[in-house]
């Protein structure tokens, strides 16, 4: 059987039984479902700037805060970057100009999510079928075929994700020891900008093939990691931000291809446990690294910790990058 190539705008309409136009028909209430995604995704990030507060209020120690940065951060699901970085700087925003932050920030985010809900309640049903829906959790599943491939997306995932996990818990941390800048809404603005660039990222580059967009985010990878690691044990910002602006790139090229990748491998009926497996690799990587890190370091100096943790996705990004460029592994045709 011939493959197809395929890009990573178009993977979504492969599977799907749309029929042409159908987009234009449903606009609003495509829009709707949109907007409803990025406000959940927007309140995953919301704490990130906060636990500056929290910590002198609570005493949190380093591994206690990195374990409370990373449980909101995986409410997030697919196309979340834009979400979290809006989230973010929001957040950061009202920590430092605001009365009373930390509750008023989840007020405004209570209102934005009745706005979505109210969206959502006026979207037709896009099913034609007429029989009866009945919904249960089907939990994790893998693709029929070519599992290797799959496996290897999951990492290319995990690997940018840990770096993002990295980051966003140790910049305000950063900004406040290294930099002495004591303003939340500047770190709430630093921490947004790589899942900012993500999202730009995406939408502009989205004619790549997955393959290419995989390899692609892995190389940017180990050169945003290398900046912002150099800016950590340097102290310099502007290093930092040209590590951030790499790291934006590598997840953004990264994620968008594996998640492509993993479209194309999964059957219909099953690709919602497919995708389900695939984000629960890229949440590990947001979530156990970070907090690997923030453990250690009541042993160990930050600077090592996370030196040791760069190494890590580094060689993870090395390993997985090898199958596709010598073609052992397609990310590039459908299964």
């Amino acid at each position: 059987m011939a493959h197809l190539r395929v890009t990573c705008g178009d993977h979504l309409d492969l599977r799907t039984n749309a029929r042409r136009g159908d987009h234009r028909q449903n606009g609003r209430g495509f829009w709707a479902v949109a907007a409803a995604f990025a406000t959940i995704q927007f309140g995953g990030a919301i704490p990130i700037p906060l636990y500056g507060l929290w910590r002198g209020r609570f005493s949190f120690g380093n591994g206690t805060l990195t374990a409370i940065s990373k449980f909101a951060s995986l409410t997030a699901t697919a196309m979340n970057t834009g979400g979290l970085g809006a989230g973010t700087l929001f957040a950061g925003v009202i920590a430092a100009y605001a009365h009373d932050p930390v509750r008023l920030v989840f007020w405004i985010y209570l209102a934005t999510v009745a706005a979505a809900l109210l969206g959502v309640s006026t979207v037709a049903e896009t099913v034609r079928r007429q029989e009866r829906v009945s919904w249960r959790p089907r939990g994790l599943g893998l693709p029929g075929a070519r599992r290797g491939t799959f496996w290897l997306a999951g990492a290319a995932a995990f690997a940018v994700f840990s770096q993002l996990g990295l980051y966003s818990s140790l910049v305000p941390s950063f900004l406040a020891g290294s930099l002495h800048e004591h303003n939340l809404a500047v770190a709430g603005t630093v921490s947004a900008a790589i899942f900012l660039v993500a999202t730009a990222t995406q939408l502009s580059f989205h004619r790549v093939t997955p393959g290419r967009a995989i390899n692609a985010g892995l190389a940017l990878l180990l050169a945003g990691l290398a900046l912002i690691e150099l800016g950590l044990w340097t102290g310099d910002l502007g290093v930092l931000l040209v590590g951030t602006l790499g790291g934006g790139l590598a997840v953004g090229f990264a994620f968008m291809g594996a998640a492509a990748t993993v479209d194309l491998l999964a059957s219909p009926e099953r690709r919602g446990q497919v995708l389900a497996t695939f984000f629960c690799c890229a949440y590990a990587g947001l979530s156990c690294p970070a907090l690997a890190v923030g453990i250690a370091t009541d042993s160990v100096s930050v600077t090592s910790a996370t030196l040791a943790c760069a190494v890590a996705i580094g060689v993870i990004s090395i390993a997985t990058m090898i199958p596709f460029l010598t073609g052992r592994a397609r990310a590039d045709t459908a299964a």
